[in-house]
């Protein structure tokens, strides 16, 4: 089954629930890391994960803006980049978050941004 990494802010629930949402009504699986207890290093996981994805999904939102979150996701994006994965970029309708995305020449496959318009939800899941 082909997967698809979504680098995202974990206070982001209500745009991943829905992301999953879609992803569960078709034979892509959403692969999202979240890590509050540690079975092996946070880094080995997702450079493991990020090498069996098709792609990777980056979700921009004011959130994003958390300094440990703005840190995993560079490390995503970049771990893309370095393994020539297409990355598409998802930013919050309305609402744009000043982050470089990399793009270094010739090594990121990177997709024009599409925006999203953020879902409000009641009870948190974990996601995928």
């Amino acid at each position: 089954m082909a997967s698809i990494f979504i680098s995202h802010s974990k206070r982001d629930e209500a745009t991943i629930n829905a992301f999953c949402r879609a992803f569960a009504q078709t034979t892509i699986r959403a692969v999202l890391e979240e890590f509050d207890t540690y079975v092996v290093p946070p880094w080995a996981k997702i450079a493991k994960d990020v090498q069996e994805s098709s792609a990777v999904f980056l979700l921009l939102s004011p959130h994003l803006n958390a300094t440990d979150t703005q840190n995993w996701v560079s490390y995503e994006v970049g771990l893309a980049c370095a393994m020539k994965k297409p990355v598409w970029v998802y930013e919050q309708w309305q609402a744009p978050v000043h982050f470089p995305v990399p793009y270094p020449d010739g090594l990121c496959s990177l997709r024009p941004y599409w925006p999203y318009w953020p879902r409000t939800t009641h009870g948190y899941k974990k996601p995928c």
